[in-house]
C-alpha cells in the first residue's frame, strides 16, 4: 500500500466513526413503528433486554481478551529470555560468540554454532509473530471496547424511552386482554389501510386474522360491513341477471 494511500485513508478515518442505530432509527423505525401505547414500551424492553444480554456477552469477550494479551505478552518475554539464555550458555560452554566468524574453531563447534544461530532466526521470527499478535488482540479490545460504548448508549436510549412512556401509561402484562385486543386491532387496522392506499386487495390471510378477532373488535367490525355490503351487492346483480333472462 502506498504512503499517500496510507495518508488517504489516515485522513478519512480520522474521526469517530458510529455503527450503531441512530437515534432517531431507534425512535421512528423501532419505537414509535409499534401502533400501540403498550406495545411501544413492551418494544422498549425486549429491545433493552437484547442490550443487556449483548453487554454481558461483551464484557466477557473483553475480559478474555485483555486475558490473552497478558498472556501474548509473556510469550514474547518468554521468547526473549530462551534466545538469551541459548546464547549465553552457548559463549560460556563454548568462550565463543556465535555471531561472530566460525573461522578458527573446531568443526563440532561450527556445527553447534550453525545450530544455534538457527535456533536465533527461528527465535526471532516466533519473536514477530508474538508481538504481532499482542497487535491484533489489542486492535480486537479497542473495537470491543467502542461496541461496548455503543450498545450502552443503545440501551440509555430505551431506558429513556420507556420511562417517557411510562409517564402517561404504566406498563401491563404482556397477556393482558384489553392491551393484546388493542395491539392486533391496531396492527390489522394499519396493513389493511394502507392496502386500500396503495390500490391493493387485502390478503386472504389478513382477511382471515381480521374475522378470528373478537366481535367488538373495531377492525372486524369494519371488514364485516365491507364483506356484507359486497355480499349484498353480488345478490342485486344476480337478481338483475336472473330478472334480464
Amino acid at each position: 500500500m502506498s504512503s499517500e494511500l496510507n495518508e488517504g485513508i489516515e485522513r478519512v478515518l480520522d474521526r469517530e466513526i458510529v455503527n450503531r442505530h441512530s437515534y432517531f432509527q431507534l425512535k421512528y423505525f423501532v419505537v414509535n413503528k409499534e401502533p400501540t401505547h403498550q406495545s411501544k414500551m413492551w418494544r422498549c424492553v425486549k429491545e433493552l433486554q437484547a442490550r443487556v444480554e449483548s453487554l454481558e456477552a461483551m464484557r466477557v469477550e473483553i475480559e478474555n481478551g485483555e486475558d490473552d494479551s497478558i498472556l501474548c505478552l509473556i510469550e514474547v518475554e518468554r521468547l526473549e529470555l530462551t534466545k538469551k539464555t541459548i546464547m549465553e550458555r552457548l559463549e560460556v560452554s563454548l568462550g565463543i560468540n556465535p555471531g561472530i566468524s566460525k573461522k578458527g574453531i573446531s568443526p563440532e563447534s561450527q556445527n553447534l554454532v550453525a545450530i544455534i544461530q538457527l535456533e536465533e532466526k527461528e527465535l526471532n521470527i516466533k519473536i514477530k509473530k508474538a508481538e504481532r499478535k499482542v497487535k491484533s488482540v489489542e486492535k480486537h479490545l479497542n473495537t470491543l471496547r467502542n461496541r461496548l460504548k455503543e450498545v450502552e448508549e443503545e440501551a440509555t436510549f430505551f431506558v429513556k424511552s420507556f420511562h417517557v412512556l411510562e409517564t402517561v401509561e404504566s406498563l401491563k402484562p404482556f397477556d393482558d386482554l384489553q392491551s393484546q385486543e388493542a395491539y392486533w386491532n391496531e396492527k390489522f387496522a394499519e396493513e389493511l389501510n394502507l392496502r386500500a392506499l396503495l390500490g391493493q386487495p387485502p390478503s386472504f390471510e389478513l382477511v382471515k386474522s381480521i374475522l378470528s378477532l373478537n366481535n367488538e373488535a373495531p377492525i372486524k367490525k369494519q371488514i364485516v360491513n365491507t364483506l356484507e355490503k359486497k355480499q349484498e351487492l353480488l345478490l342485486d346483480l344476480a337478481k338483475k341477471e336472473n330478472n334480464g333472462n
